[in-house]
């Protein structure tokens, strides 16, 4: 019998018109990076980067992108189908991440630019001169992205699994598709992998977007599929020798018949009736409080994801950026995201349970949106369009991923340890085979491996979440050293490990979590910003030298970076005090009191509305569409949303800093006068403002030549070479 219940070939149609559309966008990518080497910016730049040129919509559209995964799309309903309104803590995690996002990102995004950063690892190597931590951060990160894409292969197989059933084999389907994943980011790099993510992007939230509606239409929405005698309320008679379903709310021997479709169901005048179509008769136990486990795994969500603005697929994005104004453009875009992409997943989730609840939880999103296909006319439009751009955007996440790891590992373990002297094409070819191997083995952990949707997910962001403090504490405490990271880092990866493997995964059948008490993933997080902090103050104590990031004690000289490296940057290691003067033009949430409460409410808010110390599977009643536990966390996750907003949109200001240096001399050049007359006498203007200081100092630390007090235009400073400047920690080209 097969799985699908409808037809594909709308699919198959539509899915290879997106094929031939991302091809087409691949060797666009590929002129285009061709087009900026050409122009004098470098092969790697180019390939990885496409010479930092995305305006808002593709940085938006990309960073959107970025957490359309496989969970996402595939495994929210699937959650929410098995478990209930449990999802409701996905959404508290992703609003909690974006407060992360609002409040650290303006500073980070400002320091990309200024300090010429290459890989999303730079922060490391700049701000911590340590070979050590740069390593493992770098393998963190990379692990987590790998479990990440894991995740979007295995996606892609269960989805596959229903839409190809009795036509080919899903797991060769997989293999074929991340094969087109590789050919397309080797062709264009990050032009075409920014340029198909805002494709893919677009098509998946409009799908999104009209999903609920459909399901309103056809099932009356979450208000109709919840309570008891709700609108979509259905019925399922059985009579013997026919058991009635274990699905339902059933009422045996009733008497007379009932008519199910064309047949008449009647046994000795009695039938049984199974009511559905409403969660109060399939799955009532969603309508209660959690036990307290749940809730203690809600809590562990909401923690989890506080990393995911600093793992590197994220940080790329902050990369390839053009400005400050598409940066903060992509965090109040992103703020759309909880109730335009998270929201509608568990509707899905609810709709399966409540409409299907005879079919397995798992296919709740190939379900809903095969029941869509067959009702005919724009409801299966839209499936069609769902279940392509799903595909899609597992694919395109895939390919982003990839060009994440590739990068991180060529720039900082290859390009800045193993092989420094390599070529750019060399460094090429190393970045390809290392894009090959992480597609490989994340098909392979993805199909292979026996782990469940959510240990992808535990397992990614523990790796990441080992590494929260040099990022967040890091970026304003300017004591902590890279010696007190190291050993941080170190401890929290025994603790994933030790807790994952000898606690979690050990739990007795039927716990949710068992004798961890809260995730593993949480546990590194809160080992990483302790021990971070305990190390550096200890150290200051007993040897004040082992927090020296820029004279290293004797033992650990080895684990500087050099100046090779380091030149890359600026003239000196990128210190608190030099972010803050880098970054002096970017008004920034951390710059006030009120920034600082509007980013601790928005990040507390979500997990301490959780119904802590409440008694479980209580009914208390309904608000709304919501049981009240749930209602009263989205409420809380609506606020949150709120201050993450007035942090972007009050407390962050790029600041006319991140203009281009063609629009600041225009400016200057009109507002003095200068513009007036000859090109040499603008020239010669220029030189004496520079000289005597009162060039704008964003607009002096832009442009090549003289700028600091013992230049002259006779004789310029050792460090004015053709093409290069460093005003003082800052590299500009």
């Amino acid at each position: 019998m097969s799985l699908r219940g409808f037809d594909n070939m709308p699919v198959y149609v539509l899915f290879a018109f997106y094929m031939c559309l991302t091809f087409g966008i691949a060797i666009y990518g590929m002129l285009q990076r061709k087009k900026n080497e050409s122009s004098g910016t470098d092969s790697l730049e180019a390939h990885f980067l496409a010479d930092k040129g995305f305006g808002v919509f593709v940085t938006s559209m990309n960073l959107i992108a970025s957490l359309l995964t496989g969970y996402v799309v595939v495994g929210i309903p699937a959650d929410t189908a098995a478990y209930g309104y449990f999802t409701m803590s996905y959404i508290g995690a992703l609003v909690t991440a974006i407060a992360f996002q609002a409040f650290f990102w303006p500073r980070l995004g400002g320091l990309a630019r200024k300090r010429n950063w290459l890989s999303p690892n730079d922060f490391m190597s700049d701000r911590f001169n340590s070979k050590s931590l740069r390593l493992l951060t770098s393998v963190c990160g990379c692990t987590q992205l790998l479990f990440i894409t894991a995740l979007e292969w295995m996606s892609l197989n269960i989805m596959l699994t229903v839409l190809v059933d009795g036509d080919m084999n899903p797991k060769a389907c997989v293999w074929i598709l991340a094969g087109i994943v590789f050919v397309c980011e080797m062709m264009g790099g990050m032009n075409s992998v920014a340029l198909t993510d805002a494709v893919q992007a677009s098509f998946l939230v409009l799908s999104f977007a009209l999903m609920p509606m459909l399901i309103a239409s056809r099932w009356g929405g979450l208000d109709g599929m919840v309570k008891a005698g709700c609108s979509n309320e259905k019925v399922w008679a059985t009579a013997w020798p026919d058991s009635p379903p274990a699905w339902g709310t059933t009422t045996k021997n009733i008497n007379g018949s009932a008519v199910m479709g064309d047949s008449i169901v009647d046994f000795n005048g009695h039938h049984n009736q199974t009511l559905y179509g409403c969660i109060a008769h399939t799955s009532v136990w969603m309508l209660w409080t959690p036990p307290k486990e749940l809730t203690n795994l809600c809590f562990s969500v909401m923690a989890v994801f506080i990393s995911w603005p600093i793992q590197p697929m994220a940080m790329h994005r902050v990369m390839v950026a053009k400005d400050g104004k598409s940066v903060k453009a992509s965090i109040l875009s992103f703020l759309l995201f909880p109730c335009l992409i998270f929201l509608p997943g568990i509707v899905m989730g609810i709709a399966a349970a409540a409409e299907f609840p005879m079919n397995a939880p798992a296919n709740a999103f190939m379900t809903v949106c095969g029941s869509m296909f067959n009702q005919g006319g724009f409801f299966a439009f839209v499936a069609t369009l769902f279940m392509t751009s799903s595909i899609a955007a597992f694919m395109s996440t895939s390919d982003s991923i990839v060009l994440a790891v590739s990068n991180t590992l060529t720039i900082d373990l290859v390009k800045n340890w193993l092989w420094p002297k390599a070529s750019t094409p060399q460094l090429l070819v190393v970045s390809k085979l290392i894009s090959l191997s992480t597609l490989c083995i994340g098909v392979i952990l993805g199909l292979y491996s026996g782990l469940e949707f959510f240990d992808f997910v535990n397992i990614a962001q523990g790796f990441m979440n080992c590494v929260l403090a040099p990022y967040y504490i890091g970026l304003y405490w300017d004591r902590l050293s890279a010696s007190a990271c190291i050993l941080s880092t170190v401890i929290s990866i025994i603790v994933l490990m030790s807790v994952e493997y000898g606690v979690y995964q050990k739990r007795a059948a039927g716990a949710i979590i068992g004798d961890s008490k809260i995730l593993s993933s949480a546990w590194c997080a809160a080992s990483s910003i302790g021990c971070s902090i305990f190390f550096t103050v200890l150290f200051a104590l007993i040897w004040p030298k082992l927090n020296d990031d820029d004279d290293k004690a004797d033992f650990m000289k080895w684990d500087a970076l050099g100046d090779a490296v380091n030149s890359r940057y600026g003239k000196s290691r990128l210190s608190v005090p030099t972010m803050k003067r880098l970054t002096s033009h970017i008004k920034q949430p951390s710059d006030s009191v009120t920034g600082w409460v509007l980013f601790a409410f928005a990040a507390i808010a979500p997990a301490a509305s959780l119904p802590w110390g409440k008694d479980e599977f209580k009914d208390e009643g309904i608000r709304g569409p919501f049981p009240m536990w749930a209602s009263n966390t989205f409420i809380a996750v609506i606020c949150s949303m709120m201050a993450s907003a007035i942090m972007a949109l009050f407390f962050y200001d790029p600041g006319n800093g991140e203009a281009p240096v063609e629009d600041m001399v225009v400016s200057w050049s009109t507002k003095s006068g200068a513009h007036f007359g000859s090109d040499a006498n603008l020239m010669r203007r220029m030189s004496e403002s520079l000289l005597t200081g009162k060039l704008a100092p964003q607009m002096a630390g832009s442009i090549p030549g003289p700028q600091m007090a013992q230049s002259n235009q006779v004789m310029p400073t050792q460090s004015q070479v053709p093409g290069v400047v460093f005003d003082d920690d800052e590299m500009l080209t």
